[in-house]
């Protein structure tokens, strides 16, 4: 048997899960497809490496699973792990960073047209959080820091799009 290397520090966005390495407690996980998920993404990330896009990929493609669920906080949490893996890898205006704030966009929006109406998975949909808001646009903002003190052209200008409008709320 080869032995795996020392567990990398728990996660939250993966709800804490530890990597199993008894094979005892692999049937454990049969009992909790939640748990078994967080496992695969535990996995994917010790093998392929926080570089590797498939990595973000996937913690995104969970979180957006947990929006359809309803479960609108743990997608928040997978796609904050997600951007900040992007935005610690990759350039500032990367294609798959730009994609992660635009979904950001879709869900807050989303939720503000929605808040307190019943999904179809019969939960309801929260009000959009004021420090949520406020972690993804400062997030947006820091590409644009980072972009001014690199190298890249002064033309361009980033101008973070997560203005959200609802006539119950103020967010700004």
């Amino acid at each position: 048997m080869i032995a795996k290397p020392e567990s990398p520090p728990l996660v939250a966005a993966y709800d804490y899960a530890r990597e199993v390495i008894e094979p005892e407690a692999l049937d454990d996980l049969l009992a909790d497809p939640d748990e078994m998920r967080m496992q695969a993404l535990v996995i994917r990330e010790r093998i392929l490496g926080p570089a590797h896009p498939d990595t973000s990929y996937y913690i995104r493609y969970r979180g957006a699973v947990y929006a359809d669920a309803g479960k609108f906080r743990r997608c928040i949490e997978l796609w904050n792990y997600a951007l900040d893996m992007q935005q610690s890898m990759l350039e500032p205006l990367n294609p798959m960073t730009q994609s992660s704030l635009f979904s950001f966009t879709e869900l807050f929006s989303f939720m503000v047209g929605e808040e307190g109406r019943q999904t179809t998975r019969g939960r309801r949909v929260p009000p959009v959080k004021r420090e949520d808001l406020m972690r993804v646009f400062e997030k947006a903002v820091s590409m644009k820091v980072s972009l001014s003190s690199s190298n890249i052209s002064s033309n361009i200008s980033l101008k973070p799009s997560i203005f959200i409008r609802s006539h119950r709320k103020n967010y700004f």
